[in-house]
């Protein structure tokens, strides 16, 4: 479907997709939330976990597949959530359920954007696995993955509530923080960062959130996330176009060609052919 190029929007569009998004139902962030801080709690059993992750069917069926899936699995097929939580690893589990009200932002209609929206959602997955599998000393591995699953929730409030401005810049051929420049007025980057800071998130995912497009993040984390975003789009993962790669130096010191070969190991199980 060809989309026409969309009116521009005024300056208070970005605050009614944030509050539109923050009038959804409540009990996913709530029960996401409550389940994170359990995970960072020391006396909290898997099983109390589990308990928590069951009071969402959305959350606890996004676990149980981590779980299963190719990129963690080293063991027979589970179905139980605390056998879950086990293996996955507490900190892990916990950085998922923070990113789980973000991810859950592109739950829509069956509509024509669909595979769009569900390639946004698998490139998110890659992106936080990325992150944490490149994470250097100094930068908490776990953060890292959080981040990188919530990098695009700007993008994803877009995907979900203006769906014709979505649909044109997957169709416009340009970066789409330079299309949303004119048509918004903001970037994907900065509605995601309004939104996490109204959901409370750490300023450290906030930031992150907010730098992952800019070419000098202000915090080792943004950048981190910007270059695993990167990396990922270069594998065809996503509905962003491909962009050049930061040199070493300004991507926490990793060195890209061993970026690289991490990276193809991590997504093996998600990677399709680059296309010309």
């Amino acid at each position: 479907m060809a989309y026409d190029e969309p009116r521009a929007r005024d300056s208070t569009f970005g605050e009614e997709l944030v509050e539109r998004a923050a009038a959804l139902p409540s009990a996913s962030a709530e029960s996401a939330f409550r389940v994170a801080d359990l995970c960072g709690d020391p006396l909290a059993t898997p099983r109390e976990i589990a308990e928590a992750l069951s009071e969402d069917e959305a959350l606890a069926s996004l676990v149980l597949h981590t779980a299963n899936s190719a990129a963690v699995n080293w063991g027979p097929s589970i179905a139980d959530l605390p056998t879950a939580v086990v293996r996955l690893g507490l900190r892990f589990v916990g950085a998922t359920a923070l990113a789980a009200p973000g991810l859950g932002l592109l739950d829509g209609p069956a509509d024509d954007l669909w595979p769009a929206r569900e390639s946004l959602h698998r490139h998110a997955v890659c992106t936080g696995l990325v992150a944490q599998a490149l994470a250097p000393a100094g930068i908490d591995a776990d953060l890292a993955l959080t981040a990188g699953l919530l990098h695009n929730i700007g993008l994803n409030l877009i995907a979900g509530f203006a769906p014709a401005e979505f649909g044109y810049l997957l169709e416009c051929g340009e970066q789409f923080w330079e299309a949303e420049d004119w048509i918004f007025g903001f970037s994907h980057s900065d509605l995601g960062a309004k939104l996490a800071a109204h959901w409370s998130y750490p300023a450290d995912l906030v930031i992150a959130i907010s730098d992952h497009d800019i070419p000098d993040p202000r915090t080792p984390l943004a950048r981190l996330v910007r270059l695993a975003d990167l990396l990922v789009r270069d594998c065809g993962i996503g509905v962003e176009p491909r962009q050049a790669l930061p040199p070493s130096e300004e991507a926490c010191g990793i060195d890209l060609e061993h970026a690289l070969e991490i990276v193809h190991t991590v997504l093996l199980p998600y990677e399709r052919p680059k296309t010309a």
